[in-house]
Formats: structure tokens, sequence, C-alpha cells
């Protein structure tokens, strides 16, 4: 549109049809930005003047007779003054931050006032008039995108709006507010450098012009809080949570047993451990990674998901591979079926011990011994299609900053993710890095006895480190088959041999060693697996290092 308009304005049709397309381009434009009322009614009025150029010195006589000499020079001026302006709005639209879902601040009178974020380039401070002149917490200078400064006008302690410091035109925000608006608060420290931002939800108070001595915030829930510095040029530190998380860690269950068996899992990330699944484990991990925030998810599933399909065939191969002369009341239980009903205290993977006295029968191809190594792909793919719903709802809250992490100047979260996941957990933990990847920063993954584990994709780059921990089903030196992990037999993930032989510091596989218990039950259970901090030398493989 602006070459048509420098190529020349003189014949009347060409300039009718360039001033109605110049007309509809700026209301679109206005529209599609979404410009305040101020700012819509300041565009669509320098349009209004570029338009009464070009017609003039496209031979309107009307226009002309209030045009001066010169008309064609200056619709040239007006054009190149135009096209400045707009590519200036386009700036500022750009460089918008879209705070938080609000651009209401606290004047210095309360009362809040709209300033769209679009129009915030920085935030000003002055040590020597905040609680003196305004209360602290409450918008008092700040500059627009053009560099222009706004200040808020007080005088005879009554706040009049914000000045504009070039054209001394004050900006009055009159809109009125009722009951409780979502707010953003800007709390100094007082050093010039750091301010805390968060919102708060402001129930509005009687609208007056009496600057506050201070804001009355206490008690309220502060939302997103976050620290800004205006000094530092490190974008690693340029921004970070107040108090927040230092890495967060993530435990994922596994099976639950119970009878009849319990429910899939329902996809909710929780800060606690709900079921009782860890036996402590949890906080050895926590303890030594000094994760700043815990987070539980639960890969629970039928055994259908399992290599085992079916309860039966669980029972069947704990039944003839589980050793004569067991140690574990729970595997002595499966092992002589006849007093099975004495032990229905003591939780079994599926079924309940009570049930098993009913399901159990003989099955030649178990005779002597067998574990259940068929790949179940389509039960792993469904815990892990799962895991990326608890992974699409953990990074809506981590977004929202429900579960608080530090970022940096960019918004970027500079928090790792730590993942700790036993038996079937490790696909649905799976599932879960699916939905995070590229929005979350992967630390370390430790997996404990996975179930299935050869049947899943995972790309191990995206991780600092990966171990496997579990029974030595498969490898040289194997032990007996009866010392096996029968619950979940060990197969390794998926291109974890290769990186073991490439970068022992990366990841690998660590086997139990010979001195814990070992057995159907007990290679699996997850109480058995503290020795990963006992047995365990620093700098040996598998090693959990303490994060700084």
């Amino acid at each position: 549109m602006f070459e048509k308009l420098k190529s020349g304005l003189f014949k009347r049709a060409e300039a009718l049809a360039l001033t109605d397309e110049l007309d509809s381009s700026v209301r679109a434009y206005a529209d599609k930005v979404n410009l305040s009322k101020e700012d819509r009614k300041s565009l669509l009025a320098d349009a209004e003047v570029l338009k009464t150029e070009i017609l003039a010195s496209a031979g309107d006589e009307i226009l002309q007779q209030k045009s001066s000499p010169g008309t064609i020079e200056r619709a040239k001026k007006a054009l190149e003054g135009f096209k400045d302006k707009l590519s200036a709005k386009r700036e500022s639209s750009a460089t918008s931050t879209a705070y938080l879902g609000t651009e209401l601040y606290i004047s210095p009178s309360g009362y809040p006032v709209k300033v769209a974020d679009a129009q915030i380039k920085q935030f000003i401070y002055d040590a020597s008039k905040i609680n003196k002149t305004y209360p602290n917490g409450a918008l008092y200078v700040y500059k627009n995108a053009n560099d222009v400064l706004f200040l808020a006008k007080i005088e005879k302690g009554k706040f009049l709006g914000y000045e504009n410091q070039q054209t001394k035109e004050l900006y009055i925000h009159t809109t009125s507010y009722r009951g409780k608006v979502k707010v953003f608060i800007l709390e100094e420290l007082n050093d010039g450098c750091q301010y805390k931002q968060y919102t708060i939800s402001y129930t509005v108070p009687a609208k007056m012009d009496q600057v506050l001595n201070s804001l009355n915030l206490s008690g309220l829930t502060k939302d997103g809080l976050r620290v800004r510095d205006r000094c530092s040029t490190n974008s690693e530190v340029k921004e970070q949570i107040t108090g927040g998380p230092k890495h967060l860690a993530l435990f994922v269950n596994g099976y639950r047993s119970g009878y009849p068996e319990e429910s899939d899992s329902d996809n909710v990330v929780a800060t606690n451990d709900r079921h009782s699944y860890w036996d402590g484990v949890d906080k050895q991990f926590s303890n030594q990674l000094r994760s700043g925030t815990v987070l539980y998810a639960d890969g629970h599933h039928g055994i259908r998901t399992s290599n085992h399909q079916n309860m039966l065939s669980f029972y069947n191969s704990a039944k003839h591979t589980i050793g004569p002369l067991p140690s574990r009341l729970s595997e002595f239980a499966i092992k002589y079926v006849g007093s099975m009903e004495k032990f229905t205290s003591e939780s079994l993977p599926p079924p309940a011990i009570g049930a098993a006295a009913t399901m159990v029968r003989m099955n030649s191809e178990y005779v002597g011994g067998k574990l259940n190594t068929e790949a179940n792909e389509a039960g792993f793919n469904e815990r892990r299609m799962n895991g990326q719903k608890a992974g699409a709802a953990l990074l809506a809250d981590i977004q929202s900053q429900k579960i608080r992490t530090r970022r940096d100047a960019g918004d970027n979260i500079i928090d790792t993710l730590d993942i700790v996941a036993h038996s079937m957990g490790y696909a649905y933990a799976l599932g879960i890095t699916d939905a995070l990847k590229g929005k979350v920063p992967f630390g370390r993954f430790y997996v404990i006895a996975p179930e299935n584990a050869c049947s899943g994709e995972i790309d191990l780059d995206a991780f600092e480190e990966v171990w496997q921990y579990g029974s030595n089903l498969g490898e040289p030196g194997e032990d007996p088959i009866h010392q096996q992990d029968g619950v979940a037999p060990q197969c390794a993930v998926r291109g974890l041999p290769e990186l073991d032989r490439q970068n022992i510091e990366k990841g690998g596989r660590i086997f139990i060693p010979d001195s814990e218990p070992k057995g159907f039950l007990q290679s699996h259970s997850i109480e058995n697996y503290k020795w990963i901090f006992s047995k365990i030398p620093k700098g040996k493989k598998g090693y959990v290092r303490t994060r700084n």
C-alpha cells in the first residue's frame, strides 16, 4: 500500500481507492494487535490526516481550499511519519510480555489502573520516594516501548494520573471496577536492582485520589512470584523465583497389589506418596539430589498390561520358579499353595494371596521354572499413553506456576527434572517425558526393576544420566532363575548397553549385589533397593551424585 502511495497521488479515482484501502488496513491492524482505546484513537487520527493530504493532492477542490501550497510534499511527509508510527506500534505489540493474564496494576491511590503490557518496556524505581510519596507495590513510573517515561503525577498528596514526560500529557484510566480483580504488584527490594513481581486477587477499594501510605496485602495469596533484576546482564540469574525450588524430583511407582485388582492410574501428579509405595527410597533419592520440589505419579495399571498378561500366568511362573526354600514368607506361601490362606495379611503382586489357591493350576510349560519374558508391547504402550496425560497435567501446573520453578530472563525454566521410576512406572514415566520434552529440562533418570523395559523407545541424549538397577537375566554369569526378578523379568532399557560401552559416566546397568536379598519377589520389591545408597561407592557406576 505504501509503495502505491509513493508512486504519485494525482488521480482522484486512484486516491479514493487508496484512502479506502488505507482506512480498512489501519482499522484491521488496530483490531489485530488489540490496541488500547487511546492508541487506537491516535492511530486513526493520523490516518485521517494522511487521507486528507492524499485527496487534496489529487485535486479535491474542497480540501484544496482548506489546504495550503505544498500539499503533495506534506502528503509525502505525512506518509513517512505515519509509517514510522505504525512500525513503532508493531514493535510495541511484538514485545508484549503477556503478563500472567492481567494488565491491571495498583495506582498510588490504591485503585486499579490498566496499562497494556504491550506499552511497557521497563519498570523504574525511585528509592527516595518509595513509602514516602507512594506505597511499595504500586506502579510509580515506567518506560513505554519507545523509551518515553510515564511518571505518576502526585500533587498535595493526590494521585492525578501518569504524566508523559515528553508531551506532559496526563494518562488517566477511567474504567470502574467492583469486587475482586487480578492485579500486578511490583514490590521493590530497596537496592534499586531487584523487585518482586507477582499477582494477587485484590478487593477494589472505594475510588479516591488520595495517595495511600501502604497497600494492605497481608494474607493475600501471591501467584507467579518472581524476583527480577534490572542490573544483571547474566540471563541465567536475571530472573528467578523467590524461595523457589532448586530442581525437581518425580517418583513414578509401579503396580500396586490388592484384591480385587486396583483400578488403573488416575493420571494425577501429587506432592505426596498417596499410596505409601516407596518405603523410604524416595527420601534417599530426594535427599541425595537435594530436590527442591518432590512430586509423585502413579504408574499402576492392571496385570493385563504386563508380560504376564493375566494372574494365572503370573502365579504359574511364580510357583514353579521360586526355589524350594525361599527366605521370604510371601514367596513360601506362593510356592506351597496349600497354606496360602494363612498369609493374606501380606501384600503381593496380583492377585492377593487369599485368591491364589482358587486360581493356580498346574501347567506343564512352567514345570522346572519359567519366567514370562515375551514382550507385551501393547500393554507397555497403553501405560506410556496414559503417562502422557499425566505429563500434560504436570506441564500445565509448571507453566501456570502452580508448581514453582526458577526461570531465566527469557522465561525459560532453569530447574531440571530428575525422574525415579519403578516397575510399571518406567513406561508411564516415558509418557510423562513425551509431554515435557523441549519444555522442561531433564536431569537424571533412575530406572529400578523396570517392567518390559526393552519395549520402549527412549531418547537417552535428553538426560544427563540414565541408570538401570535390577537383576541380571541374560547377562554373562547370570544368577540362577530362582534369584531372578520374576515379577518383571529384566531386559535392558533400549540403547543403554551401547551407552554403557561408550560413556560409563553417562549411564548403564547396575545389578543386585550378591549380599542383597534375591528371589522372584525380592529382586523386584522396592524396599530391597536401598543398597543403591549403601553399596555403590562414590564415583562408581550408578552412584547417585549430590546436586549443588
